[in-house]
């Protein structure tokens, strides 16, 4: 079902800068295991996003100083 849910804000995106303009900042907010989608996301379409906001992500952030370098910590 997470997956699915997954898919569908990538859809959901597509429709937005349909719908607004490809110029129009998106940013990611996550909470808990959204959090953790929101990064996975934002570091697969680093282009189509102008930021994330994590709110109690379900991983941690220490000593990790790159997104890329979160999704090898994870």
């Amino acid at each position: 079902r997470a997956l699915i849910q997954f898919f569908g804000l990538v859809g959901y995106t597509l429709k937005y800068k349909e719908k607004f303009g490809a110029d129009t900042p998106i940013f990611l907010l996550g909470e808990s295991m959204g959090g953790l989608y929101a990064t996975h996301l934002a570091n697969q379409f680093p282009n189509d996003y102008a930021g994330i906001c994590l709110i109690a992500p379900a991983f941690g952030l220490h000593d990790i100083t790159t997104m890329e370098g979160m999704l090898y910590n994870l």
